[in-house]
């Protein structure tokens, strides 16, 4: 008897960015695997053609990013319900907020009673999040733990906080490390000795250092991404569709050869999720307003080799834009 299981986020380009060593490992395990999201959505990476040249099944659902968005969100419940009678799906594996609302319930509603993973990339009731937040998020999560058989959080915080709802009877928690860094491994230096370092390499007393994992040369495409990037800040503003923010940045790249390998959008709106629109993609013609949060973050990536990729936040004025990242720009090989 054939295994289905269902993949399910808000938006199609998820999977491709995400997902694509778990579709491997469940078809090796015998799943035939779908993905339901939004496929109408033009965000970052909209491409059905290479989700099926995965082996993927997709669907397309009217699920929202918005848990405001009722009456989508509601008709995506039960698309997805329908999902899981035709093709007798046994596992709902859901990511994103409102991708784990929708998939939850749908487990609990449906008399297949398929199991119900949701990975949990950050609860919004974080140590330090407004009230508002405490008081909306965390009891549909307390609620939702109830239907959900496994829990899989990425960071320590998020794992403390699922241990203490109350998971379906015979639910597992789990962490995945996914965040932060190994204290046993990086650890910070004495204060003598890390103030001498940074005098060392002429780092101020308020001056914050990033450092890059890797040698910065030519080859990786620093300074190609860098121009592009500046490119497209300095044509953003609000008024633009989104397509033409994208295109000033695009355009470098294009021109230094690289195009066919900047395989997504100059940047994507960000809200109450990470990913929100309109976007600053190419086909977007949605106009971008005035106060939108944006990212601008280019990108080069030579396959089976590496890639790079500099981000920025910016936000959007009828004049130009602001740059909320204050790090400099200048390339500097220590």
């Amino acid at each position: 008897m054939d295994k289905h299981i269902l993949l399910l986020a808000t938006t199609n380009d998820f999977l491709l960015k995400f997902e694509a060593d778990n579709v491997s490992l469940l078809q090796a395990m015998g799943y035939t695997v779908h993905y339901a999201a939004n496929m109408e959505e033009p965000d970052y990476i909209s491409d059905r053609e290479r989700i099926r040249a995965m082996g993927v099944l997709p669907h397309h659902i009217a699920i929202a990013r918005s848990p405001y968005l009722v009456e989508g969100n509601r008709r995506a419940l039960n698309q997805v319900l329908a999902l899981i009678r035709r093709w007798g799906i046994c596992a709902i594996h859901c990511h994103t907020p409102v991708g784990g609302l929708v998939g939850r319930l749908a487990g609990r509603l449906s008399p297949a009673k398929p199991v119900v993973v949701y990975t949990a990339h950050g609860f919004h009731f974080y140590r330090g999040a407004p009230l508002y937040n405490q008081l909306a998020f965390y009891p549909v999560e307390w609620a939702l733990a109830r239907y959900t058989d496994i829990l899989a959080t990425i960071n320590a915080e998020d794992y403390r906080a699922a241990r203490r709802l109350p998971i379906k009877r015979g639910g597992k928690v789990f962490r995945l490390p996914g965040a932060g860094l190994n204290r046993r491994i990086f650890a910070p230096l004495p204060g003598q000795e890390r103030q001498a370092l940074r005098r060392e390499l002429g780092v101020g007393p308020e001056d914050f250092l990033l450092l890059s994992l890797g040698e910065l040369n030519l080859n990786k495409n620093h300074q190609v991404v860098l121009e592009a990037q500046q490119a497209g800040i300095a044509a953003a503003r609000a008024g633009l569709a989104g397509r033409e923010i994208d295109a000033a940045g695009r355009t470098v790249i294009q021109a230094a050869g690289y195009g066919e390998v900047f395989s997504h959008s100059f940047g994507h709106s960000l809200g109450l999720e990470i990913h929100e629109s309109p976007n600053a993609a190419p086909g977007e013609e949605r106009i971008m307003p005035v106060g939108a949060v944006v990212s601008a973050e280019p990108g080069i990536y030579l396959p089976g080799r590496f890639g790079v990729r500099i981000e920025d936040v910016i936000v959007l004025s009828e004049t130009g834009c602001r740059d909320l990242t204050k790090s400099p720009k200048e390339l500097i090989v220590l």
